[in-house]
C-alpha cells in the first residue's frame, strides 16, 4: 500500500522503519526504491575480531614460551595476568549465552570456533546462512544488554585493560614498583661503594705514608751500620 509523508527540505527522515531519504530532482513520473539489509559490516567486523584475537594468542604465546633447547624464556613467560586473559578470552568464546535467543546461544552457532594452537576460525558460510535465517536472533545474540556477547565481550576487555582497575594497570603498577625500588637499592649501593672507596683510598694513602716513613728508617738504619767502629783496646784512632 503506498502513502503520502512530506518534509521542509529535500531530507526525508523516517520514510521508512530505519530508512532516510533524500530527494535530488523532481520528477513527473514515480520511481522505485529498494531497500535490502546489508550483512558485509556484520562480517567484516567478525573477521576483525576472529584475527584481533588470533594476533593476541600468538603474541601471548611468544611472551610465555620457555625454549628448552636454548634454555631461553619468553619475556612473560610464567606471567599469571596473561595466562589469566587468556583463559577468561577462550572461556568467553566457548561459552553458551542461553537465555539470548532460541536459535543462536554461541559464536560456533555463526561459523566461530577453536582450531590448531587455541586460534580461532570463521566459516563465512555458516554466518551468512545463520542471518540470513534469522537477523533479529544474530542481533539479539550480539546485542542484548542483559545477555549479549557485546556485553559480556566489553566487561572482561574491560577488567584487563581499564586504566585504573585493570589487571593489566595493576600488574604494571608493580612492576613499575619493583623496578623502583631496585633502582633505589642500586642507588644506595652505588653509595655504599663510593663510601668503601673512598674509605679505602684513604687507607691505601696512610699505607703509602706508612711505607714511606719506613723506607725513610730502613735508609738510615743502613747508613748507620754502614759506619766502621774501632776496637778501644787496640788504642787506634
Amino acid at each position: 500500500t503506498g502513502f503520502l509523508v512530506s518534509a521542509e527540505s529535500n531530507v526525508f527522515e523516517g520514510a521508512a522503519v530505519g530508512v532516510d531519504g533524500e530527494i535530488l530532482s523532481s520528477s513527473s513520473t514515480s520511481g522505485t526504491v529498494t531497500v535490502s539489509r546489508d550483512d558485509s559490516p556484520i562480517e567484516r567486523a567478525l573477521q576483525s575480531f576472529v584475527a584481533g584475537f588470533n594476533s593476541f594468542t600468538g603474541a601471548a604465546a611468544t611472551a610465555t614460551t620457555f625454549d628448552l633447547e636454548a634454555n631461553q624464556r619468553g619475556i612473560l613467560q610464567g606471567s599469571g595476568v596473561v595466562l589469566r586473559a587468556s583463559g577468561r578470552l577462550q572461556s568467553l568464546l566457548n561459552r553458551q549465552f542461553l537465555g539470548s535467543t532460541d536459535t543462536i546461544r554461541s559464536l560456533s552457532d555463526l561459523g566461530i570456533r577453536f582450531g590448531e594452537n587455541s586460534t580461532i576460525t570463521f566459516d563465512t558460510a555458516q554466518f551468512r546462512a545463520a542471518i540470513d535465517a534469522d537477523p533479529e536472533a544474530v542481533s539479539k545474540f550480539f546485542l542484548s544488554d542483559s545477555n549479549g556477547f557485546a556485553a559480556a565481550l566489553d566487561s572482561t576487555l574491560e577488567s584487563f585493560t581499564d586504566p585504573l582497575s585493570g589487571s593489566f594497570a595493576i600488574t604494571e603498577n608493580a612492576l613499575q614498583a619493583s623496578v623502583d625500588s631496585l633502582e633505589g637499592r642500586v642507588a644506595q649501593l652505588d653509595d655504599l661503594l663510593l663510601s668503601k672507596r673512598d674509605r679505602l683510598l684513604q687507607e691505601f694513602i696512610v699505607l703509602e705514608q706508612t711505607l714511606g716513613q719506613l723506607n725513610s728508617q730502613q735508609q738510615a738504619l743502613s747508613a748507620i751500620s754502614s759506619l766502621s767502629v774501632n776496637p778501644v783496646g787496640k788504642g787506634i784512632l
